[in-house]
């Protein structure tokens, strides 16, 4: 095994989560939106004042481009100005569940070794 360290106690059951490379996971995609929302502010001015340069096109192909793309800009901007805080949001969901799942894993524990059933075999 290569150090990783699964929630599994006693050896039974199924691993459900490696915890702490998913934690380092989740830090690492919500890292990921902070470079990808400085780019799209960069780079999102400079692409309007192409886009209003070249408006409906200059030859046939870029015409025939334009009048696809034009249809789909707006929404386009829309997903790349949202992309970085979707990712910031998608990591930090996903290390809030790594610590309810270590909560409720530690609740499930205390359960099972204070049950009655168990009692005898401490």
């Amino acid at each position: 095994m290569s150090g990783l360290q699964p929630i599994n106690f006693g050896g039974v059951g199924k691993v459900e989560m490696y915890p702490a490379e998913t934690n380092d996971a989740m830090i690492s995609l919500q890292a990921a939106g902070r470079p990808i929302k400085e780019t799209w502010q960069q780079v999102s001015g400079a692409i309007a004042a192409d886009e209003a340069k070249v408006g409906t096109g200059f030859d046939d192909l870029s015409t025939a481009f334009r009048g696809q793309y034009n249809v789909l800009s707006e929404s386009l901007k829309k997903i790349a100005a949202a992309a970085g805080d979707s990712f910031e949001k998608m990591g930090a969901n996903g290390v809030a569940i790594v610590v309810h799942y270590l909560e409720l894993d530690n609740q499930t524990a205390a359960l099972l070794k204070s049950s009655p059933s168990n009692s005898s075999r401490v």
